[in-house]
């Protein structure tokens, strides 16, 4: 599951999970993500509370990380964003690109409960940057869906195409 900040990938995961599935939150898990310098990809300090300028700094996962977790796990949905996610989706069996509306994500960055995107340039940025990021996921293959349903009814279609194998 995937989608910028605010397009509700945390309600898909914790519902996942409410149905007995392995599902993991990439923030969460342990050497997978880092701030890194765009410039040279050495591991950088990044107050996330303030606006974090991508030009300079990539919220990186760890190809060795996660090739290690998706060999070592059965069935595993993870949900989560990274600024180079998009070199490894060839890894995975299907991605999910959650898409929604610019208002609804701009209330979901207002209210969450994280300091990330609490800046209002961050989230400007960001809703500016999720039509465009969806759309380069589904042009290498995720499929597009719709996060502004009830969470219920997105976990449903997600298993749909999870069942179709």
């Amino acid at each position: 599951m995937t989608g910028r900040a605010g397009s509700g990938k945390s309600a898909i995961n914790t519902e996942l999970q409410n149905r007995g599935l392995r599902a993991l939150d990439t923030d969460k898990v342990p050497g997978l993500t880092r701030w890194e310098d765009t410039k040279t990809g050495e591991p950088v300090y990044v107050d996330s509370s303030k606006f974090v300028d991508y030009s300079r700094v990539g919220w990186n996962w760890q190809g060795e990380v996660l090739r290690t977790l998706l060999t070592s796990e059965g069935e595993l949905f993870l949900c989560g964003s990274a600024s180079n996610q998009l070199n490894f989706h060839p890894l995975f069996d299907k991605v999910f690109a959650l898409t929604l509306d610019p208002n609804t994500q701009l209330e979901r960055l207002k209210s969450r409960p994280d300091v990330y995107a609490k800046h209002p340039e961050q989230q400007a940025e960001i809703v500016k940057e999720q039509a465009e990021f969806v759309e380069d996921a589904v042009r290498l293959g995720a499929i597009a869906v719709d996060n502004t349903r009830p969470v219920k009814t997105v976990v449903d279609e997600i298993l749909s195409y999870t069942n179709e194998d």
